[in-house]
């Protein structure tokens, strides 16, 4: 089947069938896999989400048929994005995490991501760096093969390049103490921490399968020239590990914020900004809330979605 035109009504009714279609199919898992019922709770949330970005126009959608359903988002800076709907697609972590190294970036920069996924950073963050090289490194074929795609629709080949290899083996492919931006949205889950997604490729991106914050970190450090910056966003219950790691490899935190889901329950992501060899000193960002009583995004995060464009 061809994209439907975005412009179209069959599109909208295109839009509506596919989320209705996986919001069936999370309830029919969460009901004959006996998984906890408030997981269900999260269809509500994912289709307010869907609407949201259409509404501000921040994707639009077509859909491919073959072995998996491929979706192209196109974002408002004009990139578009290849995910697939069957394996891990980014979420708001990413976007957050873009807006937050954005602030520190300058146009001469060079920057890796690691753990890039299907390449969402890069493609968030790459006008802000007009004349530096942004790299995506990621230890799964498939997504890196997405990431190089939208890579190549976006006619950014010059600018992004994407490595599919272990970043444990960062010293193969870069150069020590090479570049001056490091970012990261790491699996967040220690190998036996919660229950895993029987998906391999969801499973891999969101538990310490394939790497540790450790070895995030260590790479990072390879990577980073004196006083460069290590951008990351984590699990706030991890913080003493993430600030012992970042102590081990002389990375010293120099910014935080703490991201709450709603005003009045506790924070469940952390944005930190490391910076190498640098003398202490922690400056606490203002919380960013997420969602309103009613589950719509707050004018924060309505205005970081507009930034990125």
């Amino acid at each position: 089947m061809k994209g439907v035109e975005p412009s179209s009504s069959a599109w909208k009714a295109e839009i509506i069938s596919r989320y209705m279609t996986s919001a069936c199919r999370y309830i029919y898992y969460s009901f004959f896999m006996k998984l906890s019922i408030v997981n269900v709770s999260k269809i509500y949330f994912f289709l307010v989400e869907m609407l949201f970005l259409y509404q501000y126009n921040f994707i639009k959608c077509s859909f491919l048929l073959g072995d998996y359903v491929e979706r192209v988002d196109t974002f408002l800076n004009g990139n578009k994005i290849f995910q697939d709907d069957e394996g891990f697609q980014f979420g708001i972590d990413a976007v957050i995490l873009s807006n937050f190294a954005g602030k520190i970036l300058k146009k001469k920069d060079s920057l890796v991501d690691l753990c890039t996924g299907n390449g969402i950073i890069p493609l968030l963050v790459e006008k802000k760096i007009t004349e530096g090289k942004i790299f995506g490194v990621e230890i799964q074929k498939h997504s890196a093969e997405l990431a190089v795609k939208s890579v190549l629709e976006n006619h950014l080949s010059e600018k992004i390049q994407i490595i599919n290899n272990d970043l444990k083996k960062i010293s193969h492919f870069f150069g020590k103490h090479s570049v001056e931006v490091v970012t990261c949205n790491p699996p967040y889950m220690i190998f036996n921490h919660g229950k895993q997604n029987p998906n391999e490729p969801k499973a891999i991106a969101r538990h310490e399968i394939m790497c540790t914050l450790n070895d995030v970190v260590f790479a990072a450090d390879y990577l980073l020239k004196t006083h460069g910056t290590f951008c990351m966003i984590h699990r706030p219950f991890r913080l003493p590990e993430i600030f012992s790691s970042l102590h081990k490899f002389n990375m010293e935190p120099k910014r935080m914020q703490f991201i709450y889901p709603f005003i009045d329950k506790e924070p469940n992501l952390v944005l930190i900004e490391a910076r190498k060899n640098a003398q202490p000193g922690l400056r606490n960002a203002p919380p960013l809330v997420v969602r309103e009583k009613n589950g719509e995004y707050t004018d924060d995060i309505k205005s970081i979605y507009q930034s990125l464009s």
